[in-house]
């Protein structure tokens, strides 16, 4: 490596030739008004301060340069870093051009020369090459010949304009004594830059990381981005853009998530979760790609391979998040069912299982029975609540299964895997509060299951008018009417039961504004005439009053249908799926990345209690949702906090992690991503 202080004119070589091409996996060119008047200001304070011939000097930070060799006598350059301040200036340039072309023409001629290359065609014409994104190359080329740019998503349009526009306005403000010599001998001389120039053997990446690890943090996309060119040779970086990342790139944008992470990081996260077993922190997959990248593909072909593979992933990664684009219906289907459920878990066991299917290993009828065994293992979790385990569980699973019989040898795993029996799904469901703005297509999905279910045999099954909407029979307010027909126990009633299973039901938007907070008895005349044998059936035999009875009635009900489409996999109650759902205690909360020591639930559910304390408004409103969160309470079973608010925590494991889970959520804490405890076995 070796280290100059070069100023611009130095930099861009003037009256030589230079090339400097920025890696294709590069951010497009990205700065913004703020960062363009920024360098103005330095600019022009350089400026005033430069008088008399002296011309002071400014430091613009660094760049950082892969040497290339030499091209046609001409010197280039792989730019790592600094690509965002080298363009600006280059900009500055143009425009200072375009100001001094009328008026200084040999002045021109120098500017220009800071800008191309004498007697050169084609990229090489250039000084300076940006990446092919958000078409940033060609507009930079028309910007610099002097030709319209056209409409086009490239921020350098408005860059040079705004700068051109800015110059004009500070220089008409100095008036007839502003010199252009002066300002030239300014932006060429007294602009220096640490000019860091290594070579491909001296691992460019590194000194990369250590560049910007002070500066404005970079994704770990970027991270990634910026290791796959310093590991490529310059000349097959636009080969490789155009035939794979640009492709990757333009398929996941990190602009949108996968729960909570960009979709480009959680693909990263979940390919290296399939190849290694491990579901490795956001922040550490840079880290880990780099490594795997460095022990298994040392030679630049089996580098260069796998970037292919990358592609081929990343195709099916876009079909588990967008089923849509995925040809084949039924596949098409089955992956719409499993989005429904937080299936994000189990990526990595996808990713996997598609990648056996498109190379011939398994067959369609396998991947559609092992899509079936994930949804019922999943689907039963949701009902319950629990997404912890599996986010860690899935890509460990992936070691083994067996691909010769994956169906039966998939149920088989799951089932020694916390799989929930059907003891505890009854049980929780009858309290459990299932209804919430995120859970709305979940629960619509699992009621028109149920309504497709009870007409099976009929040859044809009913469906609503319009998209259903979700109907609580119990109101979410409780009107006079309602409060005397449920008895003197009414607001608990309505506190525990209005949002659990047994008090929803399918209408449509119609039916669910006329019905409202109308009481139980004009309800039910419209449900037993309801075109739902969901309705139908269970309105049209049960009895004339809504309760607490009543209400959990219909949940065992419904869940009885459910367990009929989502059947057990284990044979007996007594022995495996008791087995099955057998929790140690904690040995560790995981949040945001850190570990805190417990030894009990009543340790976790303190530290979650504190963590929602913090975000005081959403604690108060988790108080009146349940009657584990009381003000104005004492003895030894509470958890005190400020205020006179304290938590219950003597209660069992289920019930904790029930707790647990709304203080999280209370907290702004994503389960399974933010926050999950970890325990002796599993």
């Amino acid at each position: 490596m070796e280290v100059y202080t070069r100023n611009i004119g130095h930099v861009f070589l003037n009256g030589g030739n230079i090339h400097y091409a920025m890696p294709h996996f590069q951010r497009p060119y990205a700065w913004d008004e703020q960062n363009w008047q920024a360098l103005l200001n330095d600019v022009f304070d350089v400026y005033a301060a430069s008088r008399d011939g002296t011309i002071h000097e400014h430091f613009m930070g660094a760049l950082v340069v892969v040497n290339e060799g030499t091209y046609r006598m001409i010197q280039t350059y792989k730019l790592v870093d600094g690509q965002q301040r080298l363009t600006t200036i280059s900009l500055l340039l143009r425009a200072f051009l375009d100001l001094t072309m009328d008026f200084e023409p040999d002045l021109s001629h120098e500017i220009e020369s800071l800008l191309v290359n004498r007697r050169q065609e084609s990229s090489f014409r250039y000084k300076l090459l940006p990446t092919l994104k958000r078409d940033d190359r060609r507009v930079y080329q028309a910007v610099i010949d002097g030709l319209p740019t056209g409409e086009t998503e490239s921020l350098i349009d408005d860059a040079v304009a705004t700068i051109r526009d800015e110059l004009q306005k500070r220089i008409q403000a100095i008036g007839d004594q502003f010199d252009l010599e002066r300002m030239y001998n300014v932006i060429t001389a007294g602009l220096y830059v640490v000019f860091i120039e290594i070579k491909q053997n001296e691992r460019p990446y590194e000194i990369f990381e250590s560049l910007n690890a002070k500066g404005k943090a970079l994704t770990q996309t970027d991270l990634v981005r910026n290791y796959i060119a310093m590991r490529l040779p310059l000349n097959d970086q636009e080969r490789m853009f155009d035939q794979h990342w640009s492709f990757i790139d333009n398929l996941l944008d990190d602009e949108r998530t996968v729960a909570r992470i960009g979709e480009m990081t959680a693909f990263l996260r979940h390919y290296l979760a399939m190849r290694t077993g491990q579901l490795f922190n956001e922040d550490a997959i840079y880290q880990r790609f780099r490594e795997r990248m460095e022990r298994e593909f040392k030679h630049i072909d089996d580098f260069v391979g796998e970037l292919s593979t990358l592609r081929a992933f990343a195709e099916i990664y876009d079909r588990l998040l967008r089923p849509e684009r995925e040809p084949n219906p039924a596949l098409r289907r089955a992956l719409e069912r499993l989005n429904l459920f937080e299936s994000s878990t189990a990526y990595p066991v996808l990713l996997y299982l598609f990648d056996a299917y498109q190379s011939n290993q398994i067959s369609e009828s396998d991947l559609l029975g092992g899509l079936d065994v994930l949804e019922n293992y999943l689907v039963r979790r949701a009902l319950v609540g629990e997404t912890t385990y599996a986010n860690r569980m899935f890509p460990a699973l992936i070691r083994e299964i067996d691909l010769d019989e994956l169906t039966e040898n998939l149920r088989k795993l799951l089932a020694r895997r916390r799989y929930i029996p059907d003891t505890r799904l009854r049980e929780t469901i009858m309290t459990r509060r299932l209804y919430s703005l995120s859970s709305r297509d979940r629960i619509r999905f699992l009621l028109e299951e149920v309504n497709r279910r009870l007409s099976e045999g009929t040859g044809g099954y009913t469906v609503l008018e319009g998209n259903a909407t979700i109907e609580h029979i119990m109101p979410q307010t409780l009107s006079t009417a309602w409060r005397e027909a449920l008895g003197p126990d009414a607001e608990r009633i309505q506190a525990a039961y209005v949002h659990t299973l047994g008090n929803l039901t399918l209408v449509n938007q119609s039916w669910n504004s006329s019905l409202s907070n109308s009481g139980f008895t004009d309800k039910l005349q419209k449900l037993r005439q309801n075109a739902l044998r969901l309705n139908q059936v269970y309105f049209g035999s049960h009895g004339n009053q809504w309760s607490e009875d009543a209400i959990r009635a219909r949940a065992e009900w419904l869940i009885e249908k459910i367990l009929g489409l989502w059947p057990s996999f284990v044979d007996t109650i007594a022995s495996t799926e008791t087995e099955s759902f057998k929790y140690t205690s904690p040995t560790a909360l995981l949040v945001n990345s850190e570990s805190i020591d417990v030894s009990s639930w009543r340790d976790v559910t303190r530290f979650m209690a504190r963590l929602a304390w913090d975000k005081r408004g959403n604690f108060e409103r988790l108080a009146n949702l349940t009657t584990n969160v009381a003000r104005y309470v004492e003895g030894k079973y509470w958890f005190h906090l400020d205020e006179g608010w304290a938590v219950y925590v003597n209660l069992d494991a289920n019930s904790h992690m029930s707790l647990c889970r709304e203080l999280g959520n209370a907290a702004g804490l994503n389960e399974g991503v933010d926050w999950w405890v970890e325990f002796e076995r599993y």
